[in-house]
């Protein structure tokens, strides 16, 4: 109102009430008053002339009483405070434009040097240099990122498939190792198993072998089953057999013979055709598995020539009533003989009684069979590994003793006495190894690749191996062994203060000064450069 304007007031008849503003103090009237109320329904906006001036209207009608307002102002002050709303605007507009630059600006200079650092280091550690993503004249920083990003995703998916490779591959590795019997010891098995990814947890274990003539797809039919089924042990024998590792329990001796025949037709409707299964015996050592292994392989085979499709080891055998010492037993006695176990090898012989004597009624040829395959075995032990024996005294002596029993104590006791002269040959021939071992190690500790595979090698023992071996003789693990010779020998070049931190590092074969200290720090809690001051 301070600027010309004024409100009117009418009533529900068009009378007008009241004038506020400019327009009650000039006692002035609008020119054609009817433009006020008009058409004015509601809310209205129009331009009138009032006094030969240009003038903006603003209606409203109560809807309660009828009551008309009309809010007027002339033109020329509108367009004014409109000149300085839209200068208010465009001032508005001009200073977020500035903060908008200026804050990417901050942006550029604050983060694209680091995420332009953060992709070069990155690139480094994953060896990227040939994916041409170097910044150049072309390509911007955001594009210089997503094309970082994505080597190091490529990279990661690549790393990543390697890695489940390289388990496949040590999972293939121990499965051969068991199924051929060169473990030693039950901790051995266990440690290796749950190094491939295998839990080994479960008592008793037996093994199956599924054979076909169509090799391809019995082995394409494992592989869906192992992918469905998870927790199951698979294990690829040759192009026309696979193997599966099974636990099984005493509550239910039938439990093989219907695992076979559901793993077998579960495999048929995977796409395999015509599987013959063996089933071996139940096993407590999982040393013994071997022996499961061979004899499931054995009744695979079997079934397929007899066109049988399930053959159960234990079952076969007790049907013939068969004189009890199998091949497998035989490499066990040996190789506990040749170990020097004579613990094992009492509970062969424990073993060997029960089976004949306590399960089956073994005739007296039957009894001879046995005596005599146990003999030969004790004789090729002797011829091969040099030991003296009177051949013809000890079959005299055993064809003497008219009970089967007898026999089997004369037979025993001279396994005893093989084993014990084994044990101490094999603590000689120990003792030498440890002497070259730690002569190799004192001499090649410095190399920055020394590892198993470079001594494995050079022992010529395979890498699986050479680690059993290696704690066996040591009483450590290899890698346990190497660091604390390696920090041994940093603490006496500490001591004399000849060089420093990143000389020693490589002195004693550490990469770098970083892994050096957290080996340190590790083994003795402080950093060197603490344990130096």
């Amino acid at each position: 109102m301070s600027r010309q304007g004024g409100i009117l007031i009418y009533d529900a008849e068009d009378r007008l009430l009241a004038s506020l503003g400019k327009i009650n103090a000039d006692g002035d009237d609008p020119e054609n008053t009817d433009l006020f109320l008009s058409e004015a329904t509601g809310e209205d906006i129009r331009q009138i002339k009032w006094n030969g001036t240009d003038c903006l209207v603003v209606n409203q009608t109560s809807e309660e009483n009828g009551m008309h307002f009309a809010a007027v102002l002339p033109m020329a002050v509108v367009m004014q405070d409109f000149q300085r709303i839209r200068r208010a605007a465009w001032l508005i507009l001009f200073t977020g434009a500035v903060l908008e630059i200026g804050l990417g600006c901050c942006f550029a200079l604050r983060y694209s040097k680091p995420i332009h650092n953060l992709i070069d280091n990155m690139q480094g550690f994953f060896m990227l240099e040939d994916r041409e993503i170097h910044k150049t004249e072309n390509i911007s920083e955001y594009e210089y990122l997503e094309k970082g990003v994505h080597a190091l995703l490529d990279d990661y998916q690549s790393l990543n498939a390697m890695l489940q490779e390289k388990t496949v591959k040590e999972r293939r590795n121990f499965l051969t190792l068991l199924m051929n019997g060169e473990f030693d010891t039950e901790l051995n098995i266990i440690e290796e198993a749950a190094h491939a990814g295998i839990r080994l947890v479960q008592k008793d274990y037996y093994v199956l072998v599924f054979g076909s003539e169509e090799g391809e797809k019995l082995l394409s039919a494992a592989k869906k089953c192992a992918e469905t089924e998870t927790e199951q042990i698979w294990y690829p024998v040759d192009p026309t057999h696979v193997a599966l590792l099974q636990y099984c329990t005493e509550e239910n001796p039938m439990e093989p013979l219907l695992v076979g025949e559901q793993t077998a037709e579960k495999l048929k409707q995977l796409g395999a055709e015509e599987v013959y299964v063996g089933i071996g015996s139940c096993y407590t050592e999982k040393r013994e598995i071997v022996f499961s292994y061979q004899q499931a392989l054995y009744c695979s085979d079997k079934g397929k020539i007899e066109k049988q499709n399930v053959v159960e080891y234990s079952r076969e055998l007790w049907k013939r009533n068969m004189p009890w010492y199998p091949l497998e037993m035989e490499e066990k006695l040996q190789a506990a003989t040749k170990n020097g176990n004579s613990e094992q090898v009492k509970e062969i012989f424990i073993k060997i009684r029960e089976e004949n004597l306590g399960k089956i009624h073994l005739s007296a040829n039957g009894g001879k069979v046995v005596i005599s395959g146990i003999t030969s075995t004790l004789i090729r032990m002797c011829n091969n590994m040099a030991e003296s024996m009177e051949t013809e005294q000890l079959l005299e002596k055993v064809q003497t003793e008219q009970s089967f029993p007898k026999a089997l104590e004369v037979l025993e006791t001279q396994f005893l006495r093989l084993c014990e002269e084994n044990y101490h040959s094999r603590s000689r021939k120990s003792e030498i190894y440890y002497q070259k071992l730690e002569e190799y190690l004192e001499k090649n500790y410095g190399n920055p690749s020394l590892g198993v595979p470079m001594v494995a090698e050079e022992f010529g023992l395979s890498e699986n191996y050479f680690s059993i071996f290696f704690k066996e003789t040591m009483g450590k693990s290899f890698s346990s062994y190497l660091e604390k010779l390696r920090l041994e020998k940093a603490k006496k070049l500490i001591a004399e203060g000849k060089w420093d931190m990143e000389t020693i590092a490589q002195m004693v074969g550490y990469g770098s000064s970083a892994t050096f200290r957290r080996a340190f720090k590790r083994a003795y809690g402080i950093a060197p450069s603490a344990w130096k001051e």
